[in-house]
């Protein structure tokens, strides 16, 4: 079971149907749930150990130990795939949740993998079983509905998540089933059945020389002179180092003012 972890949803923003035509939808009476800002984490419904997301899968190098006091809260008998976040929802990176031992974390519950049926039958027997958990410490990630067939709705229920401070939507086909992707084999783990949806800026930069952090990568910096690693450039080619400007999608800014996830888009 450890060599088996969920599949990786993709970017609408950065499928090629979304590029065409910025009103494209996924499909028809999807549901939207809230992105939470945290780290991915897998509860197998026993025992002491909880996994993190690795590319590997849940190897041994992703084992979490929460502490008994967060652990005695967990449901027992049902794996749950959820994001380790701060309890009140806040953006904590799932990280931040785990200092001074969890005490402010809390698992927010998208998906039960070992259950059977659809996507929408799985998302009701969570929310009737929620019912039974201390939602301060597990619960079910706040539900939006459908967006029908309307990207009017979709667009409003990304902007008001976004304007109280949250990252973003997930949008999940309802009639989907549980999709494991096999980490043993090489290949894409995406699925086409989960998308993410979260506001992006658009912004210029230089490229002015390689990463200087020992990493693969090029450095960049920004207008007002705050520097920042690009992992890579090669998807735009004709790039000049210490001469050509660039665009870049990212998802807001750091403390530090450095992009959040810089993706280059565009000479």
């Amino acid at each position: 079971d450890r060599a088996r972890h969920a599949m990786w949803s993709l970017s609408l923003r950065d499928t090629p149907q979304y590029q065409a035509n910025s009103e494209h939808l996924p499909g028809e009476n999807w549901l939207m749930s809230e992105k939470m800002d945290g780290q991915y984490m897998y509860w197998p419904g026993k025992g002491e150990q909880m996994y993190a997301r690795g590319r590997g899968g849940h190897g041994d190098a992703n084992l979490q130990h929460p502490p008994e006091s967060f652990l005695q809260h967990l449901p027992a008998g049902i794996a749950l795939e959820g994001e380790l976040a701060h309890w009140n929802g806040a953006a904590s990176r799932g990280h931040a949740a785990k200092k001074d031992g969890w005490k402010d974390a809390c698992l927010w519950v998208f998906d039960a993998p070992e259950l059977t049926g659809t996507y929408q039958q799985r998302l009701a027997l969570l929310t009737e079983l929620e019912k039974g958990w201390n939602s301060r410490y597990v619960r079910v990630v706040p539900q939006f509905g459908s967006y029908g067939t309307s990207h009017a709705v979709l667009v409003a229920t990304l902007n008001a998540v976004v304007a109280r401070g949250g990252e973003g939507l997930m949008i999940r086909d309802p009639e989907a089933a549980y999709e494991f992707a096999d980490s043993t084999k090489k290949g894409d783990k995406h699925t086409d059945k989960l998308f993410k949806f979260k506001p992006f800026d658009d912004v210029e930069c230089k490229v002015i020389g390689a990463n200087q952090s020992g990493c693969r990568g090029y450095q960049c910096v920004l207008p007002n002179g705050v520097q920042f690693g690009l992992s890579s450039i090669a998807n735009i080619g004709g790039v000049q180092l210490g001469r050509t400007i660039i665009n870049i999608h990212c998802q807001g800014f750091l403390g530090n003012g450095k992009p959040q996830y810089p993706t280059a888009i565009r000479v």
